[in-house]
């Protein structure tokens, strides 16, 4: 768990790497010079968040969508003149605290100066930026790292309707331990990134206001209402989240386990500090009264997830979770246990005396099954049948133990030492990963879908078939898909067939369809497949005034989209024999 760490922030303006740029002012503007953010500013006294003050005034929606979209281009001057903000303390200390602590996308953002009309009125919002996002690319780049970030850890989760608020705010709150880790040794040298939403998600390593920035943006892409809380007395930032109405407090940060020496627990992830009361997170660590203390209900104060030490999973739209008080692998719909545990972990001292550790299994899955540990290896859990069988055999010996387990990015990575974390009078120096690959049976293809068609889709008599662009996707029996753009064969083109034509795709045996178009050949007006001295005649006639069978568009010989003068001159000269070609230059 990642405790307190003592750092001295008590500055009131903090210092920092940044981009300063100073904002340009018209004549009749004034500017009120920057401040900068005073870490874990306490917020128990303040009555009305500054997303609270702004709503009132505005459209909060579209300020957020001018701030952001100036933000993102790392603008100096983000004009909000359209608002007609009233230039006061109040509406100045509202916009610094939605920038600094209700977007996590404007990561970015150090220090906040504004310009301010002398009729009375905010015309610009004049961000400076920190060094590692200071430019538009670079934004861009960082941006899109979180995003990609939080896809992952919202997979399954983002709208999931048979999920409700309680479910989602547990596998995101362990998704995200397990995804970041505390990053003690740049919090020495104070790295802007470690206090962003961007370095919990996109890098991940931040420290705790980086954990509620980032479990803020998760929260807010499934429509969690939430907001974020600090003590400057406990130099610690976390976030206070409703449900059904109420607000809990949550502790991301806390809740995940290292092994003392900064180096995470692999699927370890304790629950004390989920959906809890102000008393509650006072009388578990949080000793401090500077910090926000209106969530009084208690309801979750002693919840059954509090008996777990392991990572809850989804699947199949079922939460699994270890109660390691029963010591069993249990549903979160009904609590009924689907497996139980039969080996303890233990340490020998010698022949004869030996400590009883308890359990320390850990959970993940891979789609379609639990993945568990015992102490000497990694076991597949069906939970249809209820099956279980060993897929790592980590063949230890001594008191070596696996502690941790994550399944990620198809391999499986194990935490070895001889005594969990946390153990007083136990050292940690044996701590050492694993990582190998994780082997199932392969999925099989069980259907095929076009991605993209082909860039060309309209031919003209006589043409070859152009695949260029066509990619699809194999679709497996896991539900995973792959791209592919060869590999497949192509049936049902025929080039002297004018008119419109079905094409298969086919793939073992799988198929699917796509159409093109075959045109008359450009001059060929009388439609019959060839271009010659009939068609010359036809145009002529046409063009003189005759009532004859004309193709209008085929015997368009310049393709230029008219049929005129212009077309049986090139007809004339094409059959003439000259050196061009008909159709559009």
């Amino acid at each position: 768990m990642k405790r307190l760490i003592s750092v001295l922030l008590v500055a009131t303006i903090f210092i920092g790497v940044f981009s300063f740029s100073t904002a340009a002012l018209t004549s009749d503007e004034n500017f009120t010079g920057y401040e900068t953010p005073v870490r874990y500013a306490s917020t128990s006294r303040q009555t009305l968040h500054g997303k609270d003050i702004l709503s009132r005034i505005l459209d909060i929606r579209a300020f957020t969508n001018t701030i952001l979209s100036g933000v993102s281009k790392c603008s100096p001057n983000i004009d909000v003149s359209k608002y007609n903000i009233t230039y006061n303390d109040l509406n100045v200390g509202a916009i610094r605290d939605y920038i600094w602590y209700n977007l996590p996308e404007a990561f970015n953002v150090y220090a906040l100066g504004f310009s301010f009309s002398d009729s009375g009125r905010i015309s610009d919002v004049c961000p400076s930026y920190y060094n590692f996002s200071d430019t538009k690319r670079e934004y861009t780049t960082c941006h899109n790292k979180m995003v990609a970030g939080g896809d992952k850890l919202l997979a399954g989760i983002e709208g999931n309707d048979a999920l409700d608020d309680v479910q989602k705010a547990l596998l995101l709150h362990d998704r995200l331990a397990l995804w970041n880790e505390y990053d003690y040794e740049r919090l020495e040298t104070m790295d802007d990134e470690i206090f962003t939403a961007f370095g919990a998600l996109g890098e991940r390593r931040s420290v705790c206001q980086g954990y509620a920035m980032a479990y803020m943006y998760l929260l807010d892409r499934v429509g969690i209402k939430n907001y974020y809380c600090s003590s400057e007395d406990l130099n610690h930032g976390w976030n206070i989240i409703y449900i059904n109405n109420k607000p809990y407090h949550v502790d991301v940060t806390w809740d995940d386990y290292d092994w003392g020496n900064g180096d995470g627990l692999s699927g370890g992830v304790g629950h004390t500090n989920f959906l809890r009361s102000s008393q509650g997170m006072y009388d578990i660590g949080h000793e401090a009264l500077d910090y926000d203390f209106s969530p009084v209900d208690e309801t979750y104060d002693n919840y059954f997830w509090q008996n777990s030490a392991a990572s809850f999973e989804l699947l199949n739209n079922e939460i699994y979770y270890i109660d390691y008080t029963t010591e069993q692998i249990k549903k979160y719909s009904d609590k009924s246990a689907i497996y139980n545990f039969n080996q303890r972990w233990y340490y020998y001292e010698d022949a004869y005396t030996y400590y009883d550790l308890g359990n320390y299994s850990t959970l993940a899955n891979d789609g379609e099954a639990l993945l568990y540990t015992l102490p000497n290896g990694v076991y597949r859990l069906d939970v249809k049948t209820r099956e279980s069988q060993q897929v790592y055999d980590a063949n230890l010996s001594g008191n070596l133990s696996i502690y941790g387990m994550v399944l990620e990015e198809g391999y499986l990575i194990c935490d070895i030492n001889e005594v969990p974390p946390y153990i007083e009078g136990f050292s940690y120096d044996n701590v050492y990963q694993v990582k190998v690959k994780y082997a199932q049976d392969e999925p099989e293809v069980v259907g095929i879908e076009i991605v993209s068609l082909p860039n060309k889709t309209d031919y003209i008599v006589g043409e070859e078939l152009v695949l260029d662009g066509l990619t699809i996707n194999l679709i497996y029996s896991d539900e995973t898909k792959q791209s592919i753009d060869e590999g497949f064969t192509i049936s049902g083109f025929n080039s002297s067939l004018v008119g419109s034509q079905i094409l298969t795709v086919s793939y073992g045996d799988f198929a699917v369809t796509f159409s093109v178009v075959v045109k008359n050949k450009y001059g060929d007006a009388n439609v019959d497949g060839d271009v010659d001295a009939k068609d010359y005649a036809i145009i002529l006639q046409y063009l003189n005034g005759w009532n004859v069978d004309i193709d209008v568009d085929a015997a368009d010989a310049n393709g230029d989209g008219d049929l005129n003068a212009k077309d049986y001159a090139v007809l004339f000269q094409f059959l003439s024999g000259w050196p061009i070609t008909l159709g559009p230059k």
